[in-house]
């Protein structure tokens, strides 16, 4: 049987869920940063190792390579984020036995 249901090129899951639609843990600190969309393009589009030059001005870059270099750049972070709590929590056990 041949599925019909079309997954994205790449998604992140923690233990079987969407990494986006998890809430932050509760060890993560909420600084108040926020951003504009803009920054986190340039954020983004830097951490690709991007020509940023070019993804301000030129054509080099479509519409949708840019809306996934953001999409990438989230998940990374949001999987970034997981894996430092998770380390904090297995330090946090260990120091306790």
């Amino acid at each position: 049987m041949r599925l019909t249901t079309r997954w994205p090129r790449f998604q992140v899951t923690l233990n079987g869920e969407l990494i986006q639609d998890i809430p932050k843990p509760k060890e993560a600190i909420d600084a108040g940063i926020r951003s504009s969309m803009s920054f986190v393009e340039w954020e983004a589009g830097t951490a690709a190792g991007l020509d940023m030059y070019e993804w301000e001005n030129g054509k080099m870059y479509s519409r949708a390579f840019k809306a996934r270099t953001v999409a990438w750049y989230q998940l990374h972070n949001m999987s970034k984020l997981r894996s430092e709590v998770a380390a904090q929590r297995k330090a946090k056990k260990a120091k306790r036995k």
